[in-house]
């Protein structure tokens, strides 16, 4: 999986940018975060942080937007999101082929 310089949610274009240290809306360090409000993804550009992390953490945010977006308010979000995006990155991880365009 490559991380795309933006991603399109909810007919908005969220660009990806990579920040040093990334903080939650309670100021704690974070993978990435869902900006709604200036439309951005941020993800951590620390040195070391492994691909497939940065991509995990690609579809946590993406599934943040989608929650907004659709007006999903769950009390436990962040819960949800961080299970259904190490779910589905497991299932895009070992099943490719159903996500790749036929060629």
């Amino acid at each position: 999986m490559q991380i795309p310089k933006k991603v399109r949610i909810g007919g908005i274009d969220y660009p990806v940018k990579f920040v040093p240290a990334p903080t939650s809306s309670d100021g704690a360090l974070c993978y990435g975060t869902f900006d709604q409000e200036h439309s951005i993804i941020e993800l951590n550009a620390e040195k070391g942080l492994p691909h497939d992390r940065l991509c995990q953490t690609l579809l946590h945010e993406i599934l943040h937007g989608v929650m907004y977006h659709y007006n999903l308010t769950p009390e436990d979000e962040e819960v949800i999101v961080t299970t259904l995006s190490r779910g589905l990155f497991q299932v895009i991880q070992d099943n490719p082929k159903v996500f790749m365009p036929k060629a």
